[in-house]
C-alpha cells in the first residue's frame, strides 16, 4: 500500500502587486533601520549577494541615463517622465532590500529558504540527510522545478545556485500552478556557503 510522502510548507511566489508592496516595505523598513524580522532565535543565512550588486549597479546606470534623457524629452513630458524613471529605481532597490531583508532563517526545528519576494519553502530539519556545495545553473528563478533532474527543486533569485541539501526520504513540495513535485534534493544559493553549510550540519542529527 502506497504511502503519501511528507509535506514542505511551500510560501508561493506573490503576485506582482503583492511583490511590488513587498519590495516597498523592505525598502522603507531598511531606510528607517527596523530590526530584521524572525531573526531572533533563528541563524540568518544571507542570499543573493550577486543579484543584489547587479541591481545596485543597474538602478545606477538608470539614474544617470535618466538625467542624460531627461534633457531630449519635451518640457511638458518631463514630470512623467520623470515619475517613470523614480519608479524603476524605487523598484530596483526595493527588490534589493527584500532580499536582503529576508535571510534564509535556521533554527533546530527547520530551515526556511527564502528570495525575499519570488516565494520560500519550509524544510524540517530532521528530513535532512546531507547538505553539500555544487555550483549549477537552474533555469528559472523563485521556487521551481529542475528541469533536468524529475526528483530536484530549486529556490533562489537567479539562476546560480551554489548548495544543495538532499532528504533522507522524498517531500511533497505543491508549488501551486507549475505543479506538485516529490523532491528527494533541493538546490539553493548562499553568499557563504562554508558558513551555511557549517550551520546547517550543526543542527541535523546524523
Amino acid at each position: 500500500m502506497s504511502t503519501i510522502p511528507p509535506a514542505a510548507k511551500v510560501i508561493p511566489k506573490q503576485s506582482k502587486l503583492r511583490m511590488v508592496r513587498i519590495q516597498g516595505g523592505a525598502l522603507r523598513d531598511w531606510a528607517v533601520r527596523r530590526p530584521l524580522p524572525g531573526v531572533e532565535q533563528a541563524v540568518s543565512l544571507r542570499h543573493s549577494s550577486d543579484t543584489r550588486q547587479m541591481i545596485i549597479i543597474l538602478c545606477a546606470m538608470e539614474a544617470v541615463l535618466a538625467f542624460l534623457v531627461s534633457r531630449m524629452v519635451p518640457p511638458v513630458l518631463r514630470p512623467a517622465h520623470a515619475l517613470l524613471e523614480v519608479s524603476i529605481v524605487l523598484i530596483g532597490f526595493g527588490a534589493v532590500a527584500a532580499m536582503h531583508r529576508h535571510p534564509h532563517l535556521l533554527t533546530s526545528e527547520r530551515i526556511t529558504l527564502r528570495t525575499g519576494f519570488l516565494g520560500a519553502v519550509e524544510i524540517p530539519v530532521h528530513a535532512i540527510s546531507s547538505v553539500g556545495r555544487g555550483m549549477r545553473t537552474v533555469t528559472g528563478r523563485g521556487l521551481r522545478f529542475t528541469a533536468d533532474e524529475g526528483d530536484a527543486v530549486a529556490c533562489s533569485v537567479g539562476a546560480s545556485v551554489n548548495m544543495y541539501m538532499e532528504f533522507d526520504r522524498p517531500l511533497r513540495l505543491d508549488l501551486g500552478k507549475p505543479g506538485v513535485v516529490v523532491a528527494k534534493k533541493i538546490y539553493f544559493a548562499a553568499d557563504d556557503p562554508d558558513a551555511a553549510m557549517r550551520a546547517i550540519r550543526a543542527v541535523v542529527k546524523p
